[in-house]
């Protein structure tokens, strides 16, 4: 039979082990749930082994003391979609707009994010417009006052692909 150790209150107590190692803090969430959060992201495609120390917290048996586990974090990875090219609504017909979307397979950081699609029209380099969803996994981007000469066509360029 387990008795539930006297103060619920574990700041300081060494509950959890990690290798490789994680620092942070572990939490209560609700009167029974205990969660480790870590006090930075944690690295991409990488396996933790974990140990959590039971005896920190409540009186059991010795060999159940320590309970270990393991866990993955996913690989980062991500896919560009070029989705369409248009002149303002109501605008002159000459300034032009072009949108697409980022997206990963986990939340990263988005100024790193921002940095994965770059682009050029006419050998200048252009400013991308970013909008990030609440899911912070999709990051759409626009490519704001391109300006069509009648003369020649315009060359848009996104990372070394040429898109006008």
């Amino acid at each position: 039979m387990t008795q539930v150790v006297e103060n619920a209150n574990f700041q300081g107590r060494k509950l959890f082990h990690f290798s490789p190692d994680i620092k942070g803090e572990p939490m209560l969430v609700g009167n029974r749930i205990i969660e480790f959060r870590p006090s930075a992201p944690l690295q991409s495609n990488t396996t933790y082994t974990a140990e959590f120390y039971l005896n920190g917290l409540v009186k059991t048996d010795e060999k159940f003391n320590i309970m270990p586990f393991q866990f993955s974090t996913i690989q980062q990875s991500f896919s560009v979609t070029l989705e369409s090219l248009n002149n303002y609504e109501g605008g002159p017909f000459d300034q032009m707009q072009f949108s697409g979307y980022l997206l990963t397979a986990d939340v990263p950081n988005l100024k790193e994010t921002e940095q994965i699609v770059q682009a050029s029209y006419e050998g200048k380099n252009v400013p991308l417009n970013w909008t990030h969803d609440s899911d912070r996994r999709k990051h759409f981007f626009v490519v704001d006052s391109l300006v069509r000469s009648p003369e020649k066509p315009g060359e848009l360029i996104l990372n070394g692909m040429e898109i006008l």
